[in-house]
């Protein structure tokens, strides 16, 4: 069994435990992340985070943020 998320606060079912996809834009550039570990409530449309993948998410944030900085 993986991380407890607990219930959900909008519509309180248990919130499920799957790999989800996170898209964010960086630069004006998308970026798709596929297969992160979260939460997900099935009613509430929620989701959560593990300290981990959240993590996870920053680092990568950060790796893309520096390299489109450096030069060609």
């Amino acid at each position: 069994m993986g991380y407890d998320y607990g219930k959900c606060e909008i519509c309180h079912t248990h919130i499920q435990e799957r790999r989800i996809k996170i898209d964010f834009w960086i630069r004006g550039e998308l970026i798709v992340i596929d297969g992160i570990q979260a939460g997900v409530c099935p009613n509430a449309v929620k989701k959560l985070l593990t300290q981990k993948s959240a993590k996870i998410l920053q680092n990568c944030s950060m790796m893309l943020n520096i390299s489109q900085k450096s030069p060609g």
